[in-house]
């Protein structure tokens, strides 16, 4: 399966989101220059946990069949609607969604079962042109 470069760049916003959601948390403090160095610290912090989130969900997520990366090319692929801000606007929804129904499913004995569901069951309701 070939991915367009639209839809590589919609996954890459998404991933780029769910990395950076402790900083929307605190975004009206950041704007107002309220931020000492300590939060600034725990903001990083934040964003560095998030990140080994996300690879340890790629770690166990991953099988022969749907490694981890593919699995979020799928999930974009499925949001594409035709119009480009309608496909941002829903993988700005959906892939942050499916990076964080990964991290919950390292919670189970499968995780890379329940992560390869996940992505079929975004495939099989794809948007539809």
């Amino acid at each position: 399966m070939q991915f367009s470069i639209f839809t590589r760049i919609n996954v890459a916003i998404g991933v780029l989101a769910f990395s950076l959601i402790p900083m929307v948390v605190v975004w009206t403090k950041i704007r107002a220059g309220q931020m000492d160095s300590e939060q600034w610290a725990a903001v990083v912090l934040s964003v560095a946990f998030m990140q080994g989130l996300l690879i340890l969900a790629q770690n166990r997520c991953s099988s022969e069949e749907m490694p981890f990366w593919r699995g979020l090319m799928v999930v974009g692929a499925s949001m594409r609607t035709g119009w480009m801000y309608v496909d941002v606007f829903l993988a700005l929804i959906a892939v942050p969604l499916a990076i964080t129904a990964a991290i919950a499913f390292l919670l189970r004995r499968n995780p890379a079962a329940s992560y390869y569901r996940l992505i079929y069951f975004f495939y099989k309701n794809r948007m539809e042109q």
